[in-house]
């Protein structure tokens, strides 16, 4: 019995066709302002101080071997946080709302998987709304804790490696690193369990689906440092597939135009469509018996009922005239009995 919470396949389909734009144009901006972010961190980040063997030795020491050897790395990165502050602020606003924009992609797709699988966990819905923003707003505040940190440490006296550590402890900027990891696990695991799901009811197709569950655990697992292209490219493309822009001419899964969950096959009936289209292709029924064959002149003979040895009669002897059920001797009989008489 279908749950009366649940909508009709009538009213799912009005409110995807009446929302597939808004998502569709969400997935885009998040897409492109998270590539756009992306590139402009790596370009802003290659003069980012890096550890060096030097450096290490200087900030285990507590930056006690030499001041001619100039300041530690952490303090050489605060002072690098408080040149940069302005464009690296910049820089986090573009990444934290290509963040927020993937909430509404995200919720748009729980429902659509949901009215095709109602047990589908409403905690995805949850991931799915507070990953994103949580995400973006923590980036956000990140960021300008560390700014407002790194001028209040260039602006002191004080450029040791126990001060540079020291401003950086605490805070928004602790605070703020807690919350990024929150958002970033909620973010992952609404990913893999949209994806997956949506993949099972036909929503997605088997790359996109499996594309997503690689997205969601590359929040985690970062690889690419600060340009996350797989990420970019497959919003982009769920953009795409929600607005029916799908290229090609195959375009979107059937599941959109139905409004039912439209499994794909699995291996297994994928065999069989191809055994099935092979007989086709030859002309032959798959379905017929093998035990027939063309005698040549068109018509069919059933090999079971071919011989090759003497034929027999009722009585199972063989050259022994056939006989009717009632006694009756067969008129080849008869025609013989009259010849021995004459």
């Amino acid at each position: 019995m279908a749950d009366a919470s649940l909508p009709s396949v009538d009213e799912t389909l009005a409110w995807e066709s009446a929302q597939k734009t808004r998502a569709g144009l969400l997935a885009l901006v998040a897409g492109n302002l998270t590539l756009f972010g992306g590139i402009a961190a790596s370009i802003q980040f290659q003069d980012f101080p890096k550890v060096s063997g030097l450096d290490g030795l200087r900030d285990a020491a507590g930056d006690k071997l030499s001041p001619a050897l100039g300041e530690g790395l952490r303090t050489s990165q605060l002072l690098f946080y408080d040149d940069k502050a302005v464009t690296l602020l910049f820089v986090a606003v573009v990444l934290a709302i290509g963040s927020a924009s993937m909430a509404g992609v995200l919720g748009y797709l729980f429902r659509a998987t949901q009215a095709r699988n109602p047990n589908l966990p409403r905690m995805a819905l949850y991931g799915a709304l507070l990953g994103p923003i949580l995400l973006g707003v923590s980036e956000l505040a990140l960021q300008i804790g560390i700014s407002v940190k790194a001028g209040e440490f260039v602006d002191g006296k004080d450029y040791s490696t126990e001060a540079a550590h020291d401003a950086l402890q605490g805070g928004v900027v602790l605070a703020a690193q807690v919350l990024r990891q929150a958002g970033v696990l909620l973010m992952a695991f609404s990913l893999v369990l949209l994806s997956l799901n949506a993949m099972r009811v036909g929503l997605l197709t088997r790359f996109m689906g499996i594309l997503g569950i690689i997205v969601g655990a590359l929040f985690v697992i970062p690889i690419g440092g600060n340009l996350p292209v797989v990420q970019c490219f497959w919003l982009i493309a769920i953009g795409f597939l929600i607005m029916d822009r799908w290229p090609g001419a195959v375009g979107r899964p059937p599941a959109w135009t139905t409004g039912k969950s439209e499994p794909w096959p699995t291996q297994q009936e994928l065999r069989e469509q191809k055994a099935l289209a092979g007989a086709a292709a030859r002309g032959a029924d798959p379905d017929t018996d093998s035990g027939s064959e063309d005698s040549g002149d068109g018509e069919s003979v059933d090999l079971g009922k071919r011989s090759s040895g003497p034929q027999t009669g009722t009585d199972g002897l063989p050259g022994t005239a056939a006989r009717r059920p009632d006694g009756v001797p067969h008129s080849a009989s008869k025609k013989r009995k009259n010849r021995k008489r004459r």
